[in-house]
């Protein structure tokens, strides 16, 4: 099987899906172009390996290791989606980004400490919340976001937790980077 081929490759009823960033998505109508070609040409390969330009520069072991780490993210989404599943739900990109964040965090709320139960988490009382708000840093990376309660995200607004805490809640603020450093970004 193609395995090696990501999902979004292959045939989309609609085209290429809509994704955030209009440069990979350019870039993903281009590769979908060649592997098309590829396959009209030679025929369905076993594998293909795409490695980009700035993963050449690389040495072998930072690219072992990106492969490891990228292996590993690609197995936690999986359980992530697997787990959506148990409970009767139909895992999207943005459940399984909210489950993972959910876990990296120590299934608790990064603003306000509180644990959030696997109960809580698909509620509405749970949010993913940009860190640095999007509309000012254009950052949609699961780096810049965080699992929070709606209340605390409310309360924080399009604002930092910096410009939000630091000087009202000071004990609060130094509460929150703490949480935050163990986060893996």
């Amino acid at each position: 099987a193609c395995r090696a081929v990501p999902t979004i490759l292959r045939r989309h009823p609609d085209g290429i899906p809509d994704l955030p960033n209009p440069i990979v998505q350019q870039a993903m109508v281009e590769v979908r172009k060649v592997v098309n070609g590829v396959v009209r040409e030679f025929g369905r390969p076993d594998a293909i390996h795409i490695e980009l330009a700035r993963e050449a520069k690389r040495s072998l072991a930072d690219r072992e290791r990106m492969t490891r780490a990228n292996a590993a993210r690609r197995r936690a989404r999986d359980a992530a989606a697997e787990e959506i599943e148990q409970f009767g739900d139909k895992p999207t990109r943005k459940k399984i980004d909210r489950y993972v964040l959910w876990e990296e965090q120590g299934r608790e709320c990064v603003y306000s400490g509180a644990p959030i139960s696997l109960a809580q988490l698909p509620s509405d009382a749970v949010d993913m919340d940009h860190i640095l708000p999007r509309w000012r840093s254009l950052d949609d990376s699961l780096a810049n976001r965080v699992v929070c309660f709606r209340s605390e995200n409310s309360a924080k607004g399009q604002q930092t937790p910096r410009e939000w805490l630091e000087h009202d809640d000071r004990a609060k603020y130094d509460a929150v980077l703490q949480r935050a450093e163990k986060l893996p970004y």
